[in-house]
């Protein structure tokens, strides 16, 4: 009987370690309807405020906006700032991008008329994620964003983390003209204090590395090959948030 107890227990604690974590979008309570994030009215900056909910008792609240929406940017990057002051002498911020896969349009033909491939395209949409705190900035055809934010990704104490962040850096100022001063690859700081081999492939598998099996949730193909090039849809902003949330949260075990 001892034994028939026992092995029930070693299998619901297998079921726990292999249950993913249940990732949820809705809108911020008491939220006013937008207009839409292509309104550019400078009088009426529009915007989204969603609330992401990860397993159970974490959620993180998200921004979503254009990238001339100056106001909205500045009032985020200040009150990021403000909250998270106290982080010791740097500041890390997650990093999500995404861009079109399925298609190319006008938009990112406009970027690069002489090269073919998903791979070439322009990346669309920056998520930036500090703690429980989210932006989603769609980068519109005149990467006109604010001074503010401009300061900053050059300033010396933010760290920008992710996975083949050098990478991205280098694509990302090639062809938006954003750069990201200090970036920080979480793959091989992740093998580093794990002293192990991940298998590459994304943040969700250095998370599941990292932080639990359970947090292994993988951006879905119908996301993934879906419109990163219109108004993105609550599903896109929830996935894009979630990645850079791991990317912070993988970034705060192992560098604070």
């Amino acid at each position: 009987m001892m034994m028939i107890g026992r092995e029930q227990q070693e299998e619901e604690e297998k079921k726990k370690k292999k249950k993913k974590v249940e990732i949820s979008i809705g809108p911020f309570p008491g939220a006013e309807c937008r207009y839409s994030i292509w309104d550019r009215e400078k009088k009426n900056p529009s915007y989204d405020n969603y609330v992401i909910s990860i397993g159970d008792g974490q959620s993180i609240v998200s921004t979503y906006c254009n990238g001339y929406n100056s106001e909205t940017i500045a009032d985020w990057l200040a009150d990021t700032q403000r909250i998270y002051r106290r982080h010791r002498h740097y500041l890390l911020v997650g990093v999500c991008l995404d861009r079109q896969h399925n298609k190319q349009s006008s938009f990112t033909y406009h970027y690069q008329p002489k090269k073919k491939g998903a791979d070439d395209r322009p990346y669309t949409v920056l998520t930036l994620c500090v703690g429980s705190h989210s932006i989603v900035i769609f980068l519109g055809w005149d990467n006109k964003l604010p001074k503010p934010f401009r300061d900053f990704v050059k300033n010396p104490r933010v760290y920008f983390v992710g996975v083949d962040m050098e990478k991205k850096k280098k694509k990302l100022e090639a062809d938006r003209g954003i750069l990201l001063e200090h970036v920080v690859d979480m793959l091989p700081e992740a093998e580093k204090s794990l002293g192990e081999k991940i298998i590459p492939g994304g943040m969700h598998n250095v998370a599941a590395a990292v932080l639990g099996e359970k947090y292994e949730v993988e951006k879905p193909e119908r996301v993934r090959v879906s419109d990163y090039e219109r108004d993105l849809l609550p599903e896109q902003v929830k996935y894009a948030c979630y990645e850079a949330f791991l990317a912070f949260e993988v970034g705060k075990k192992l560098l604070y």
